[in-house]
């Protein structure tokens, strides 16, 4: 049998149902395609398929994606509902959906703030600041949204009357390039160009954890993976993604180590116990954190920006890039089910269910809508 178990040939003489407790199992062959399994007839159908002279090796990857597969991306499409040319030909930088999916924030180099509502497709509000706008969060649990900006000081937002400042906070002594708020809504987390990130709490303003690249080199991106942990990566060689405890600011897992050869520009964590990382070496690379390793990559030609998770569980992967499109991936087999080219680098993606929100260089903030 053209199987390996552990690195050593499997001949059939043990029952290989083992490798379908929990649904854990799935095959990759030689090209790094992941086959996903359900039963042991799939490895006979598997034989069947690729003759005896294929080689593959049965690996462990999340339950959602062995049985998934990649069944259930067929007929997916974008379809793009509106576009708002509101920051003129200025950079959109960052943009952001609210929790309930009705309104859309985008922060961009014309150093504005646009707060735009979805159900009556008209602008509420606007902010103005004195630096470029780099990076905007909503709450998860309220209409709060947190801006970053090429200044230090980052500023908290109540678009439930237009556009309100309501709160300002300077942790950091650089650029603040991403802020995420943890699932709470009641503190945030940041990657600075001076090295840190930090987890402060939006009330108190006090700074509940704080960790610090090596050599204090910029971080680009910090996100959560869960109320106690936080994910980020700095932009030193080689290009591992750390992890630290908010209640410690020790580390809270070993670092995953650098399977980028360039920049780490952005992560994400699904609900699924799954991390991306996207990277200007072009690739977008997803690990199953409850093993820390890598389960698949989404190679590019062009630097890739930014990626997130979309669908009501988390079961697409969206990406965008230089390549001036915005791509829907199945998770399980890193097909591309979909993509619609901007004809503009697109810097940053937010999506709610099958509702995604992306912006360009070119100045535009788009919504646009994943269908069957």
């Amino acid at each position: 049998m053209p199987f390996l178990v552990d690195g050593k040939p499997y001949e059939g003489d043990e029952d290989p149902s083992k490798f379908f407790e929990d649904g854990m199992a799935a095959v990759k062959n030689e090209d790094d395609e992941l086959i996903p399994l359900d039963t042991t007839e799939d490895l006979e159908m598997l034989v069947d398929c690729y003759g005896e002279e294929e080689t593959f090796s049965l690996i462990k990857v999340p339950f959602r994606v062995c049985r998934r597969g990649g069944k259930s991306g067929g007929g997916l499409s974008l379809k793009v509902m509106d576009t708002y040319s509101i920051h003129g030909s200025k950079a959109v930088y960052g943009v952001t959906l609210s929790t309930d999916g009705t309104k859309i924030v985008s922060v961009g180099r014309d150093k504005k703030a646009f707060l735009h509502d979805i159900v009556d497709n008209k602008q509420v509000g606007h902010h103005t600041g004195k630096d470029f706008l780099l990076t905007v969060s909503y709450s998860p649990t309220s209409e709060k949204f947190l801006i970053g900006s090429s200044h230090p000081t980052m500023r908290l937002f109540d678009s439930s009357k237009g556009v309100k400042e309501i709160s300002s906070y300077k942790m950091h002594s650089g650029k603040v390039y991403s802020a995420h708020f943890l699932p709470n809504g009641k503190q945030f987390a940041t990657a600075s160009m001076d090295g840190t990130s930090v987890v402060v709490d939006a009330s108190t303003k006090a700074v509940l954890a704080k960790y610090t690249s090596p050599n204090k080199v910029s971080i680009f991106s910090a996100n959560v993976v869960n109320p106690n942990v936080i994910v980020c990566a700095a932009d030193h060689i080689p290009h591992t993604i750390d992890f630290y405890d908010v209640r410690t600011s020790k580390p809270a897992f070993s670092p995953i180590p650098g399977h980028h050869t360039s920049t780490i520009w952005s992560l994400a964590a699904s609900s699924n116990n799954e991390l991306l990382s996207t990277g200007m070496d072009g690739n977008v690379i997803l690990y199953d954190l409850r093993m820390c390793t890598k389960v698949t990559h989404f190679k590019t030609s062009v630097a890739m920006h930014h990626a997130t998770f979309a669908g009501n569980n988390d079961e697409y992967i969206v990406t965008c890039g230089r390549n001036s499109e915005v791509s829907i991936f199945d998770t399980a087999l890193a097909n591309k089910l979909a993509f619609h080219n901007f004809n503009s680098t697109v810097y940053c993606v937010s999506c709610v269910d099958r509702q995604i929100a992306c912006c360009t260089l070119s100045g535009n903030v788009n919504r646009v809508l994943l269908s069957w």
